[in-house]
């Protein structure tokens, strides 16, 4: 819909190629945004060296109780920047996104960016990537072991990597997004 609309224009900046600012887009489940925490808590505390070379953001759902997972996960946020930014501006500026169950998922992938799915520890894992995106671009991770080796992976990608990155990204959002003007407003709500 419209909130998608940036991912049309020309002034969107592509995937950026640094490799040290990482995005968690918690979504609106409380279930699974402990899921996602857990994983980069376990991260967080075993893997330290590789934890602390990176930045790490926080952006929640606007309508998550975030004070809730805060007090369980209390010595994860402190090494956690929670950002109120446009989703969007957090995306062009992160080179991973960590996420599941969100949309946010779908634009990041679009723009070119690398993706975590952070898979159920029990119940439904909620994937939003359909299963004909190339799997270059994104990982399914259900423990901090599959975080961190998605993680060295793009510590290894180089600029023709990124390249096609962005060209999967650019045939998702062809397959998928379409301009929101008059004449596509019209198709939608099937108007003469």
């Amino acid at each position: 819909g419209i909130r998608y609309n940036y991912l049309h224009s020309n002034n969107v900046m592509r995937a950026s190629y640094q490799k040290d600012c990482i995005l968690i887009a918690l979504p609106i489940s409380l279930k699974q945004s402990r899921d996602l925490l857990n994983v980069v808590n376990d991260l967080c505390m075993n893997n330290a060296k590789v934890f602390n070379s990176k930045t790490w953001i926080l952006k929640p759902h606007p309508d998550l109780n975030l004070e809730s997972v805060k007090e369980e996960f209390f010595n994860l946020f402190q090494f956690l920047t929670i950002e109120n930014q446009s989703i969007e501006n957090l995306i062009q500026k992160s080179s991973l996104i960590i996420t599941n169950g969100s949309s946010v998922a779908i634009e990041a992938l679009v723009l070119g960016k690398p993706i975590c799915i952070v898979g159920a520890r029990n119940g439904f894992t909620q994937n939003p990537i359909p299963p004909s995106v190339d799997n270059r671009i994104w990982r399914l991770c259900y423990d901090e072991h599959d975080l961190l080796r998605w993680l060295k992976s793009i510590s290894l990608l180089k600029d023709k990597d990124y390249r096609e990155l962005m060209e999967i990204g650019n045939k998702m959002k062809l397959e998928y997004f379409e301009p929101v003007n008059l004449t596509s407003v019209r198709r939608f709500l099937r108007l003469k």
